[in-house]
């Protein structure tokens, strides 16, 4: 059986699919944020390992590595915060999906 387009429960089907597709490429973008952290935390250890190597060469150069260090520390940061609003909002989208899907089934 067939629903008509404007009854609300394949419209509440329909929202709730949509919210899926949604929630689906956030799930993929939390990966990609999590191997930029990774990637971000190797470059950390690489430069820190450069930094000391050159403190007994070239002290200012060692200081730039560990200026650079720092900024990579900053994005990481940053990168950290953006992922865990993104989680904070996949946490909204499972839930409107939760009620969606209720509404479709008729339930309250």
């Amino acid at each position: 059986m067939t629903l008509p387009p404007d009854d609300p429960r394949e419209r509440a089907k329909k929202r709730a699919q949509e919210m899926q597709v949604s929630l689906d490429s956030m799930v993929q973008d939390e990966r990609d944020t999590e191997a930029l952290m990774e990637h971000l935390d190797r470059m950390i250890v690489d430069l820190v390992d450069l930094a000391q190597d050159w403190d007994s060469v070239d002290p200012a150069m060692a200081a730039r590595v560990r200026q650079q260090e720092q900024q990579i520390h900053d994005l990481r940061g940053r990168v950290e915060r953006l992922g865990e609003m993104e989680a904070g909002e996949a946490a909204k989208i499972i839930g409107a999906i939760r009620n969606e899907l209720r509404h479709a089934r008729g339930e309250s």
